[in-house]
């Protein structure tokens, strides 16, 4: 026998089964998404992956809590966004002298927090997480490491998380005149130069200096750096706010808003296009106008250090995005050193025989934190840096300073 045909209402009666079914299973899918989602400060994160953020980002429930106390190791800093505090420490690995410059321990405990720094120091060390040494004691950083190779006196200004304009401009700030300036240099530095914030998409809320070169001239934008209700009145500006807009890539979907926005179903495809959108060779890959700016940076570094009677030299180090990236490509650094020799910016590159100690053994490369430099890694660095600036610069015997 033959199917009968259904009537109108068994059809109305069949497809609105299927749709309250596909109601239930798109409710189903969205609360279950609600339980993969993590807020951390103003940004929603799928899955716990800091990457995975959902756009609209939202305003800051909770502004972190600013240290401006003499004393801490890290604090606030209007000019740089944040430093080391005068005289501060951090036990067990971490203490600062009077002028804010890294000190070991034995130093700290015997008044050498109370001593103001060599003003004229003969190598002054610049950079971020991985000049300061983090996850290390003083005596295991590669600055520490360079000073009593050279027998000569060597001064710490990293700080963690510097891109590399606050790097210089924290040279900048300190007044100092070495002889010679050492910028250590991870791929990394060159994308936080490009944000008023440190680690904006995935929480940060750090807010930090921004150069801006035009007609020849620099200009500093954000100083003194944003803060507490001030960057959360800027949250709330969303599209409106300027602050934002210092960002070298402004992207205004990070904050447009719909109805939709409240269904997690429609956010997560939405960001996904955000983050496709977004990916983009890093800078020291690339050859775009990110990488003249930063180049312009640098140049302005070099000048810096010129009229100080010093001389820059920038000081390649690899770590682990970089390490991956020669997988691709056997030679990243490749563009970095010839932009560096067009605009007579003297360069030491660590980064071969620290990629050999990384192949041959991680964990003499990468300390148990697994992101920054083990002891023996700062070591080789200081040990490379040695060579060339004694061969070079210091050619005749050291004689040992007192610092």
């Amino acid at each position: 026998m033959k199917a009968q045909p259904q009537t109108t209402n068994s059809r109305l009666k069949t497809c609105l089964s299927k749709g309250l079914l596909l109601l239930a299973a798109l409710v189903l899918l969205e609360l279950a998404l609600h339980l993969t989602i993590k807020r951390t400060s103003h940004v929603m994160t799928l899955l716990g992956k800091p990457w995975y953020f959902l756009i609209p980002f939202d305003v800051p429930k909770e502004m972190p809590s600013v240290d401006h106390r003499n004393g801490a190791y890290r604090r606030y800093d209007p000019i740089l966004g944040w430093t080391i505090g005068e005289g501060g420490q951090d036990p067990p690995l971490y203490f600062s002298d009077v002028s804010g410059f890294r000190i070991g321990a034995r130093a700290y405990a015997t008044g050498g927090h109370a001593i103001h720094a060599i003003a004229e120091p003969d190598v002054v060390c610049i950079g971020d997480s991985f000049t300061h040494g983090d996850e290390v004691k003083n005596e295991d950083t590669w600055p520490f490491q360079l000073g009593s190779l050279l027998r000569r006196s060597v001064v710490n200004l990293g700080v963690g998380g510097y891109g590399v304009d606050q790097a210089i401009l924290r040279y900048r700030e300190s007044g100092l005149n070495g002889r010679i300036v050492l910028l250590g240099l991870i791929a990394g530095d060159l994308e936080r130069a490009t944000s008023p914030i440190y680690n904006f998409t995935t929480g940060g809320l750090k807010t930090k200096p921004v150069m801006r070169f035009e007609n020849n001239q620099i200009t500093i934008a954000n100083q003194p750096a944003l803060y507490g209700e001030a960057l959360r009145r800027e949250f709330e500006h969303g599209l409106e706010s300027e602050f934002f807009r210092l960002d070298t890539e402004f992207d205004p979907r990070f904050f447009q808003r719909c109805v939709l926005d409240h269904f997690l179903l429609w956010r997560i495809p939405k960001s996904a296009l955000v983050w496709q959108s977004r990916r983009r060779v890093p800078i020291y890959l690339s050859d775009d106008s990110r990488f003249q700016y930063s180049m312009e940076i640098l140049q302005y570094a070099n000048e810096l250090t010129a009229n100080r009677q010093a001389r820059l030299i920038v000081v390649l180090l690899d770590n682990g995005n970089t390490f991956a990236d020669r997988k691709v490509d056997k030679e990243p650094w490749r563009r970095m050193r010839s932009a560096l020799n067009v605009h007579g910016i003297r360069f030491i590159d660590t980064t071969p025989e620290i990629y050999a100690m990384y192949q041959a053994s991680r964990s003499s490369v990468i300390n148990v934190g697994g992101v920054h430099y083990a002891p023996i890694a700062n070591r080789k660095v200081a040990e490379i840096i040695a060579s060339e600036l004694s061969a070079e610069i210091w050619p005749q015997p050291l004689v040992l300073k007192d610092f």
